[in-house]
């Protein structure tokens, strides 16, 4: 069993992986070339392309579908000067609630706290 800091660097290595798909860059650079499309529009535009491809094969490639829309939208907001999307860094002990989450967001927001507050929830000895 991997431990929680092994499992969010893999996670975060798998995620930049796929950030550097050649198919999302060759798609996205050829709506810029031939189309004049703006960076962060034929990034967009180019994710919507792979997340399509991987829905329409179904299991566990359309299961990554969401996992192209949290690259394009880091991508996106790196491209237009404004925060990555995500799960705020607290500095309290906090209780996340979400309907979806994706898995970049839950390494960076777990990583290095579940084990600080498993020792918080236990019983002081007295």
């Amino acid at each position: 069993m991997l431990d929680p800091v092994s499992l969010a660097r893999d996670v975060l290595e798998a995620t930049a992986l796929m950030a550097a798909d050649p198919t999302l860059l060759a798609e996205a650079g050829r709506r810029v070339t031939e189309k004049r499309a703006a960076p962060a529009r034929a990034v967009w535009d180019a994710a919507e392309v792979v997340r399509a491809q991987l829905l329409a094969l179904g299991g566990f490639l359309a299961e990554r579908a969401r996992d192209v829309a949290d690259v394009r939208d880091r991508v996106v907001a790196e491209l237009d000067g404004r925060p990555a999307p995500g799960v705020p860094q607290v500095t309290e002990p906090s209780v996340l609630a979400a309907a979806d989450l994706a898995p970049a967001d839950t390494a960076i927001s777990t990583r290095g706290r579940s084990r600080q507050a498993r020792r918080r929830l236990r019983p002081r000895p007295g």
